[in-house]
């Protein structure tokens, strides 16, 4: 028997879409700017608006998430806490085809709480050094603080390729996984088997 469950709200889901797309801008932009052969935006002053305006969106985005995490509540269901430590390696487990069955979790399992996290820690450093590449004489010492604005500029490179190798995962756990949970973020509601 299934029934429906509350999955994600509007404004949740409204996020993640706008930053899905935003994100594919972001680094479409990005890596014509770093390779200008790879020339998706037909010039460098086009790259560079359209980066410069995701990076904007971006921010927007980040600021709609933290005020939905901690004023509205989120962190109650997404935070990870040092008792998620042990589902977190079930989890992993269980994703690695090493244990059947997945442990039980309420909207979000502890790989989910640990990834969102890191994905937002590397956020927060994406964007310090996006715009220590935006205004570089500005923040010239926290360039040098960095190791310089080459090191600063691999960093970043190396950063937007981290979240290129997280959507696959993504996509690929959301693949191996219930679909519903795709369904969820599209329509808010997902069907959930019910023993009964």
């Amino acid at each position: 028997m299934q029934t429906n469950a509350h999955g994600h709200d509007r404004v949740e889901r409204l996020n993640h879409w706008v930053h899905v797309g935003n994100m594919a801008l972001l680094l479409l932009s990005g890596f014509q700017i770093h390779a200008p052969g790879f020339n998706i935006f037909q010039s460098m002053s086009n790259a560079r608006l359209v980066h410069f305006v995701s990076m904007y969106m971006f921010l927007a985005v980040g600021v709609i998430h933290v005020y939905q995490f901690f004023v509205l509540g989120k962190y109650k269901v997404a935070m990870p806490r040092l008792s998620d430590v042990g589902s977190l390696v079930a989890e992993v487990q269980y994703y690695l085809f090493l244990r059947s069955d997945e442990p039980p979790y309420e909207k979000y399992n502890a790989l989910q709480k640990f990834t969102y996290a890191g994905i937002f820690a590397l956020a927060v450093l994406m964007s310090i050094l996006g715009f220590v590449l935006y205004w570089p004489e500005s923040l010239a010492s926290a360039a040098m603080l960095l190791g310089g604005l080459a090191a600063v500029r691999q960093f970043h490179y190396l950063i937007a390729w981290a979240y290129v190798l997280f959507v696959g995962v993504h996509l690929y756990m959301i693949s191996i996984t219930d679909l519903q949970l795709l369904v969820a973020m599209v329509t808010g509601r997902r069907a959930r088997g019910v023993q009964g």
